[in-house]
């Protein structure tokens, strides 16, 4: 198992990546504040992509509800559930997710509303490529567009030009759990 596979558990409980640079393993919170901003006049253009491709996934795969497995801390360490649900939603998907973790209460609810509000934000996605002297810009990293978007870079792909996956995120949600 990898490290990354034995640190996942923490990764999703407190907000941080483990992103590989350079053979070495490092381990960060998102940044509060993007690394770059990307303008139009910052993209490179590649025969099969032109400018930004944004995808935002279909509804009926958005999450709704969250269902949250975890032992509690206060107490006999029991396991107990705790949920988060956007109250305007009609059909309803749930994520159920266990944490081999020993947490309160307020900490499973909290990790809970923000995997609820991650999971809908990240419904939004793209594709850009960025020239090769782009290598400020990496796996892990938040940029900006010139709409003032803000989105996580998920994947770096070298082919001579440098081509970004990244998924939206919001200002709120890059900040480190309490």
């Amino acid at each position: 198992e990898t490290a990354r596979a034995q640190l996942q558990t923490l990764m999703l409980a407190f907000n941080f990546s483990a992103v590989e640079r350079g053979g070495k393993l490092d381990l960060s919170h998102p940044p509060l504040r993007p690394k770059r901003q990307i303008g139009d006049d910052a993209l490179a253009i590649e025969d099969d992509l032109q400018a930004i491709k944004r995808f935002r996934a279909p509804q009926a795969e958005t999450i709704g509800r969250v269902q949250l497995s975890y032992t509690e801390a206060d107490g006999a360490f029991e396991t107990r559930v705790t949920e988060a649900q956007f109250p305007d939603d009609d059909e309803i998907t749930t994520s159920r997710n266990e944490l081999a973790l020993s947490l309160t209460a307020s900490e499973a609810r909290d990790i809970a509303q923000r995997w609820l509000a991650g999971a809908r934000v990240a419904r939004d996605s793209l594709e850009l490529a960025l020239p090769p002297s782009a290598r400020d810009v990496e796996a892990g990293r938040v940029v900006s567009l010139s709409d003032g978007t803000l989105w996580r870079v998920d994947r770096v792909e070298e082919r001579g030009l440098r081509r970004l996956e990244a998924a939206r995120v919001e200002p709120s949600l890059l900040s480190p759990p309490d």
